[in-house]
């Protein structure tokens, strides 16, 4: 489907729609964060395309999409999610989220789809 890059365990997962562009969201917890950091903490989200999941072709050398690569807008790694630890879609523009705040505590909030 896509590939997060190894050490990467996903979360949650759901599907929308903006401005006519369907989309999937994914957090997932990053095990090597200290190692290779990706984002400010280990809890990070992606979103990409959904028509990435429609193709019939099967790559056997599946090539890693980094999701910091700004030249491929596919793949896009969502900043306003960092620290998400859980979330779920509310409607097609915002999601509920259960994110890190500051002295170690977690807020629940509404966050805007990318």
């Amino acid at each position: 489907m896509i590939e997060l890059g190894n050490g990467n365990r996903p979360i949650n997962m759901f599907s929308y729609t903006k401005d006519g562009k369907p989309s999937v969201i994914i957090n997932t917890f990053r095990m090597f964060h200290q190692r290779a950091p990706i984002s400010p903490g280990p809890y990070w989200t992606c979103r990409f395309d959904r028509e990435i999941l429609s193709s019939d072709k099967i790559n056997e050398k599946a090539m890693r999409r980094d999701v910091k690569n700004p030249e491929d807008p596919k793949v896009t790694m969502a900043a306003a999610f960092h620290g998400v630890r859980l979330m779920d879609k509310v409607d097609e523009t915002k999601a509920l989220v259960l994110k890190e705040a500051d002295g170690g505590r977690l807020d629940l909030a509404t966050i805007g789809l990318p």
